[in-house]
């Protein structure tokens, strides 16, 4: 497995969804993509979903509602699987932008690094097929907030030859903190070995700080996860402070909407 997705200077600044500067601009499109890498962007964040004819889309709502929500325009409430590519790219977003297919943002950003969260099922075949098509060996991180898609997802790429970067769905996020924290009031050292068995099948964890109760960015679980050498990005980050405070307990990386104010937080001194 290549290194090179993690290359590079610590902290990771991962732009979600590109940068939208304060939405002036559509998320996950050409122009806050491009901005993103213009602001420092280490790595950027996206998502994909599939059209009804099959076309890897970069766009994380099931449906167009929210993003083409404006005073002048009127909204599509269409669902993105439920429109051909065709029809979708026809379609104007709130703020002017396009909806990209997967293949285009690579042909756009080509010596870009992505993080690309498969979004629904039948986005798996469509993004593996453009995938092993452009390589990119070194350049992807696949994850999903379901392991089930994720697991399938590189499984369908190394049977084309192509071995990607992944980072641990919900259930391996559950299942490791969970278990650090019961194991945790036995012994540390125990505690860390499950964690690393748990995680061995995954280069990072891309996570919340905390989920209701769940306290991701307990400085506990955090050093077990980097022990056990992996990365770990946090999100939606957006306050300087709370930033720099995941930084020096061991984060690897900043998941973040807003790159100006983040960026010199994490300046090393």
């Amino acid at each position: 497995m290549s290194n090179s997705f993690f290359a590079g200077p610590l902290p990771h600044r991962v732009a979600h969804r590109g940068a939208t500067d304060a939405n002036r601009l559509d998320e996950n499109t050409f122009d806050a993509f491009n901005l993103a890498l213009e602001q420092g962007a280490t790595h950027l964040e996206t998502d994909v979903r599939a059209t009804k004819d099959g076309h890897a889309v970069i766009f994380h709502d099931p449906t167009l509602t929210r993003l083409t929500t404006s005073s002048t325009l009127p909204v599509v409430t269409a669902r993105i699987e439920d429109l051909t590519w065709q029809e979708l790219e026809q379609i104007s977003l709130a703020r002017g932008g396009r909806v990209m297919t997967l293949r285009q943002l690579f042909e756009a950003f080509p010596d870009a690094r992505f993080n690309i969260d498969i979004k629904s099922r039948l986005a798996i075949e469509p993004t593996a097929a453009v995938l092993a098509e452009v390589g990119r060996q070194g350049q992807i991180l696949i994850t999903s907030f379901s392991d089930s898609r994720r697991r399938k997802t590189l499984k369908l790429l190394a049977e084309r030859g192509l071995f990607v970067n992944t980072s641990g769905g919900a259930g391996v996020l559950l299942r490791s903190y969970l278990t650090h924290a019961t194991l945790s009031l036995v012994s540390s050292k125990l505690a860390g070995w499950a964690v690393s068995r748990i995680l061995k099948d995954v280069d990072a964890l891309q996570i919340p700080a905390r989920r209701g109760p769940l306290k991701f960015d307990s400085p506990a679980y955090m050093k077990a996860v980097r022990e056990a050498g992996k990365h770990l990005h946090f999100w939606v980050i957006n306050d300087p402070e709370h930033a720099r405070v995941l930084v020096s307990n061991g984060a690897t990386g900043i998941v973040t909407d807003d790159l100006p104010a983040i960026t010199p937080a994490l300046k090393q001194d």
